[in-house]
Order: C-alpha cells, then sequence, then structure tokens
C-alpha cells in the first residue's frame, strides 16, 4: 500500500489523492488499495478500480487512479488509525489546505 498526504475537499480526499503518483504503474498493480493520510493518520482508503493512467497534467512520468471507496471492513483495519513513523516518508506531498473537517 501507498500513502499520500493530503488536502480536505468537501467531505472526502479522493480527488486529491488519486492524482500526481510518482509510481512504476507495473508495481502499483500489486497494490489493490491506495491510503489517504494526513498527519501521519489514514482519513481514507480506496481501492483502485483498473490500471494506473499516466497524468496528462504532468510530464514527468506521473500517474493517477479511478477507485471507490474500500469495503468497510478493509476501511475498519485502516481508517483513523497512525501509520508508523517507520512506514512514513519524509518530505511526503503535503499542502497548507491540509486540515481536519
Amino acid at each position: 500500500m501507498k500513502e499520500l498526504q493530503c488536502k480536505t475537499l468537501d467531505s472526502g480526499y479522493y480527488e486529491t489523492c488519486r492524482f500526481a503518483w510518482k509510481i512504476d504503474p507495473q508495481r502499483a498493480k500489486n497494490h489493490p488499495y491506495v491510503l489517504c493520510v494526513l498527519n501521519g493518520v489514514v482519513k481514507e482508503v480506496y481501492k483502485v478500480n483498473g490500471d494506473w493512467k499516466p497524468d496528462s497534467r504532468y510530464v514527468d512520468n506521473r500517474y493517477e487512479f479511478e477507485s471507490e471507496v474500500a469495503q468497510e471492513y478493509i476501511r475498519q483495519m485502516f481508517k483513523d488509525k497512525r501509520i508508523p513513523e517507520k512506514y512514513r516518508k519524509k518530505g511526503q506531498v503535503y499542502s497548507k489546505s491540509c486540515n481536519e473537517n
């Protein structure tokens, strides 16, 4: 699973979390879920639908995904839980718009 620091958008995080991933799309196929993380806490869990597609807004091999909110039993395993420090990436994408609703 990958994580992305993200800002809020309406009641969810989807539009912010689904774009601009700097990944290998072949390796990403092995990870069916994406965790949307704010300040080290999982705010939402998404199940990726299909393949990762090139993000046309960038020229440097960034990708986006389409998804739906994960099944409830998957969400319960991760949502509102803190990501262990050793798995957090330093310098991960962060926006001043990040705040909790």
